[in-house]
């Protein structure tokens, strides 16, 4: 059987595999962090014997293979009013008991077939960038940096052409109906000049000159790679800004053998057997690598290249769930 760990509400990722599974007859069960606060599904840990019971079935004996898309990160239906007593510890305590119990589920399922093993869903970008250059990409000089003097050489180092970006990643905060996101932004001269002589640890980049960037999904040693190409020499640093104009095109695109090899390298070292990488090709005929994500969105790059990569995915979990079963 297949266990997708995923939100409960619809996630892009995530339905259009659903819809494979189903379309195929496979045997899976899908639950969210909230299916499990909400009693939505039947479940219990005997906590002694190492198994969970979901709707009478063991998931120790029955699950084969585990998707992971999501699970964290949607907000708990915790049902507590703001004005409750202790409202706001009564949810760090509620969210913390979750916490726990969930890793526990994780340890109990440790030793199956993991699409992307559970511990390798949170990359650090910074680790990932340094692990990258060991398998051979080529990444671009980077620091983080405390102290505007420090910034002034790192800039002239980089023929002041740097961007900064956030280390976590990309986020977005909501303030009334208005919703704001953290996007990588270019480094001026009077943005430097605007700074104190020290500021909060920032990571800073020498921006590559790109001629083009691809988005690689990368799914168990296959690279599926989308090149998108956008003619206007203005165009965003970030390539989120610019993925909605009518100048931006997304084309199938296959990556150099060389480039593949580094990639798989890379992936494994990483431990990771799915994600999203972002590369650059720049004007120097160079590709240099960005960024991975583990759990990044991949279906505009699938539905505009005809990829089909969330058919893909659910073969692939039926693969295993098969394979498995033949086993055992």
């Amino acid at each position: 059987m297949i266990l997708v760990l995923g939100y409960d509400q619809h996630e892009l990722g995530t339905d259009p595999v659903i819809d494979w599974l189903l379309y195929y007859g496979a045997d899976f069960v899908k639950v969210s962090m909230n299916d499990l606060l909400s009693g939505k599904i039947a479940y219990e840990i005997d906590v002694v014997a190492g198994d969970i019971y979901i709707n009478g079935r063991s998931m120790q004996q029955e699950v084969s293979v585990i998707w992971y898309r999501r699970f964290y990160g949607e907000e708990m239906n915790l049902r507590i009013e703001k004005n409750m007593p202790f409202a706001k510890q009564l949810r760090a305590e509620i969210q913390y008991e979750m916490h726990n119990i969930v890793e526990h589920l994780f340890y109990i399922m440790k030793g199956k077939k993991w699409l992307p093993y559970y511990e390798r869903t949170k990359v650090n970008k910074l680790v990932m960038l340094e692990m990258a250059n060991r398998a051979g990409l080529t990444v671009p000089a980077s620091r983080v940096l405390t102290s505007k003097k420090e910034l002034n050489t790192f800039y002239a180092q980089c023929g002041e052409s740097l961007i900064t970006k956030p280390v976590k990643g990309s986020d977005y905060y909501e303030d009334g109906k208005n919703t704001y996101f953290i996007f990588t932004a270019p480094v001026t001269r009077q943005f430097i000049d605007s700074l104190p002589d020290h500021f909060f640890p920032t990571l800073f980049q020498e921006r590559a000159k790109a001629e083009y960037e691809i988005r690689v999904f990368f799914l168990d040693g296959e690279c599926f790679a989308t090149a998108v190409l956008n003619a206007n020499k203005s165009r965003e640093v970030d390539r989120k800004l610019n993925n909605s104009k009518s100048e931006t095109h997304f084309v199938p695109y296959k990556l150099p053998e060389e480039m593949e090899i580094k990639v798989r390298a890379f992936m494994k070292e990483a431990k990771l057997n799915i994600g999203c990488l972002d590369i650059i090709r720049d004007e120097t005929g160079r590709y240099v690598f960005l960024e991975v994500n583990p759990l990044g969105q991949y279906l505009s790059e699938s539905a505009k290249c005809n990829y089909y990569l969330e058919k893909n995915i659910a073969e692939w979990l039926i693969k295993h769930d098969l394979q498995y079963e033949q086993v055992h």
